[in-house]
């Protein structure tokens, strides 16, 4: 048999922009802000702890450029996270699921169902506490998730969870 690989007419290729993107739970920013204060506070304890345990770093010429670069990297993150959140969402196709992020590099990421291996949630206490989780998709040669969608309610995220196990199994509603 010979190898074909025909050429595709670029006209033919169905339009992505049809895609309804369902953005992630608004709780998820608070979710980001609380990640963001504790870095902040981590940041801020150690740029104190290094001037005031460091002598040369107590010179005004040395000082002055060490807090404002911490606080200028504190506020760049927070200002990021902002900016990022509002392109988080996610999309649920017949075949796959879709993750776009990113503010400034913008990424569409795809998984197709019949690739999963495994998919499972995680919740840490800030999640948690927002009633949030992520769904985490593994496909096969990959020890980590090969898609992450933060920031979903815990119903959802379940819910998800189930449906694409379903799809895995090749159990869905449509072919029933």
């Amino acid at each position: 048999m010979d190898f074909l690989n025909e050429e595709i007419d670029p006209a033919i290729i169905p339009d992505a922009g049809y895609i309804t993107w369902k953005p992630v739970e608004r709780n998820y920013l608070l979710v980001l802000r609380v990640r963001w204060l504790l870095f902040s506070l981590v940041l801020l304890a150690a740029a104190t702890l290094l001037i005031l345990f460091i002598p040369s770093l107590q010179r005004g010429a040395v000082m002055y450029p060490v807090i404002a670069g911490t606080v200028l990297l504190v506020l760049a993150y927070f200002l990021l996270q902002e900016r990022s959140f509002r392109t988080k969402a996610y999309a649920i196709r017949s075949h796959d699921l879709l993750y776009r992020h990113g503010w400034f590099i913008r990424s569409v990421e795809v998984c197709p169902f019949n690739r999963v291996q495994h998919c499972s949630l995680h919740s840490g206490p800030v999640e948690r506490r927002y009633g949030l989780a992520s769904l985490i998709l593994y496909t096969a040669a990959s020890d980590s998730g090969d898609l992450k969608i933060p920031g979903l309610p815990e119903a959802t995220a379940a819910g998800l969870r189930e449906f694409i196990t379903q799809k895995m199994t090749g159990h869905d509603e449509a072919t029933h």
